[in-house]
């Protein structure tokens, strides 16, 4: 990785594109001219093109401005890889794949085709038609979930998949079991699918080669992404990093590998710059952007509006602050959870909740095996049963 310095020196080793507009024949249809054609001449400037050598011996399309900065030279770690857009972008790349998304996946012939130019795997090569098949065939992958497959990790995705209150999104209202698709996934749904998800998901479906790839996959997003870091593990993970990547693709087509794919190899090592990616990842500033294009009333001062609804916000936060406890606002909040009742308060502790009733009740034939369970459960985990059976 590049330091301040190194980033500082190619820039100023840019020489400016001598040409700067380029000019080219453009050929259409004017609109009330018939099937007419005409040619013209059409100035553009290109970003691509703006410096020489552009593709040949560097990727540089602009000078950023914050190399004005007198300290730039001496920053470690001058760029900053968003780690929830590169997981993100990683991770939904692997959900449509396996899954075997239309549309969306990146098995698709395209890539069968490239991998058989590049790749020597047979027996991923397309088909040609053959006796009775008058199409082109696309043979099945070991990194893809079988058609029934596919169904029984949807069903777990819709009916049983359970997370506990506030730390994901409900997974469960984007998935439909007609179409075969899983659609309203945000940055944080793949954050959590690649983290926690997806081992369980895939597990006895692809072979364990696979698999055990996956899971390393998964664990190194999830030791990136810790709370807390753990500098020698950190290193070790940027080691493994490059092998990570040669599996990876001795399992996926190449068509999978977008350049963002590639940036796994810098993320360990920004982490050891930079400090636990909570700091500098994107969740934070672009959740707060949501909250203030919330405030715009006007979109013709769009400034204007949400400094003056700010402005609103904080006056009446100062003084609500000053009203009675048994007023609701913003620092005496209405709960939650319905108010318990005394009459409804339940002998046991076990059957204590956060809150009193929200509904009627409702009638429910129980099984004998169930109860018995339940019975079971009681029998042995209750404090009151433990000390009746201690007199």
């Amino acid at each position: 990785m590049f330091s301040g310095a190194n980033v500082l020196a190619q820039l100023k080793a840019l020489k400016p594109n001598g040409e700067g507009k380029g000019k080219g024949k453009r050929k259409g249809k004017a609109k009330g001219q018939g099937e007419g054609q005409g040619e013209g001449e059409g100035e553009g400037k290109g970003k691509a093109k703006r410096f020489e050598g552009y593709g040949e011996t560097h990727n540089w399309t602009h000078i950023t401005p914050f190399t004005q900065l007198p300290y730039f030279k001496d920053l470690k770690l001058p760029y900053n890889i968003d780690v929830m857009h590169t997981e993100k972008n990683v991770a939904e790349a692997l959900f449509h794949t396996i899954l075997n998304i239309p549309d969306k996946t990146k098995d698709n012939v395209n890539a069968r085709v490239d991998q058989q130019n590049i790749c020597d795997r047979p027996r991923l090569n397309m088909q040609p038609p053959t006796g009775g098949r008058k199409s082109w065939f696309k043979p099945d992958a070991d990194f893809v979930l079988k058609k029934d497959d596919k169904m029984e990790a949807f069903k777990w995705l819709k009916h049983v998949v359970k997370f506990t209150d506030g730390y994901a999104s409900n997974i469960s209202k984007g998935v439909n079991l007609l179409t075969g698709k899983v659609t309203g996934l945000k940055s944080h749904d793949y954050h959590v699918w690649i983290e926690r998800i997806m081992p369980v998901m895939v597990r006895g479906y692809v072979p364990e080669r696979v698999w055990r790839v996956l899971a390393e996959l998964s664990h190194f997003f999830r030791t990136v992404c810790a709370k807390e870091v753990c500098p020698k593990m950190i290193k070790e993970l940027h080691k493994k990093a490059p092998e990570l990547i040669c599996k990876l693709e001795k399992i996926f087509l190449p068509g999978f590998f977008t350049p963002m794919t590639h940036l796994i190899l810098h993320l360990a090592n920004e982490v050891l710059l930079g400090g636990p990616v909570q700091n500098r990842w994107q969740y934070g500033p672009e959740r707060q952007n949501k909250h203030l294009r919330q405030k715009c009333g006007n979109k013709a001062k769009i400034e204007a509006s949400i400094a003056e609804a700010v402005i609103l916000e904080e006056v009446s936060d100062l003084r609500t602050s000053y009203y009675p406890d048994h007023v609701p606002t913003l620092h005496n909040k209405v709960p939650r959870y319905n108010i318990e009742e005394p009459k409804y308060k339940p002998k046991l502790h076990l059957f204590s909740g956060q809150g009193g009733r929200a509904g009627g009740s409702k009638s429910y034939n129980m099984p004998q095996q169930e109860w018995e369970d339940l019975m079971f459960y009681v029998l042995h985990n209750i404090k009151e049963v433990e000390d009746v059976w201690m007199r």
